[in-house]
């Protein structure tokens, strides 16, 4: 039976559904996808294989990893004040989903920019080589 009356420490750290909800809408917003399709044009000239070349969706990214971290430190606290374990359960979830999402966002950008602008010079069985060891690590 869960304890009611242990406080709720990770409030401050772990995000609701709410907020997710408006992070979301941020990240898609018509700007920020305009913006990430005027960086992606320009980084299939150039061959960097990094978020460099992609600012916005490298802004992106960092926002959602040190999101994860504070759920992560959410976590943390929740296990040194001994909350139920179903609880722990929940949130652990929360932060391998958005970690999934962080890798499907990685994997699409690499796939427009890199893996494209590989193809387009000629790099085909090379950049098919490549999608099918990125698709190892996704689940």
């Amino acid at each position: 039976m869960r304890n009611s009356w242990i406080p709720d420490l990770s409030l401050g750290s772990v995000r609701d559904d709410k907020q997710e909800e408006r992070l979301t809408k941020i990240m898609e917003s018509e700007e920020s996808y305009a913006m990430m399709k005027d960086e992606r044009a320009t980084a299939q000239d150039s061959k960097t294989g990094s978020l460099k070349s992609l600012p916005t969706m490298k802004r992106d990214a960092l926002l959602r990893i040190k999101t994860i971290i504070g759920h992560a430190q959410g976590i943390e606290k929740m296990i040194e004040s001994d909350r139920y374990c179903i609880d722990l359960l929940k949130q652990i979830s929360a932060v391998q989903a958005q970690l999934k999402v962080l890798g499907q966002q990685l994997t699409r950008g690499h796939m427009e920019v890199c893996m494209a602008g590989a193809i387009r010079q000629g790099r085909g069985e090379e950049t098919i080589d490549e999608l099918m060891e990125v698709l190892k690590y996704l689940d």
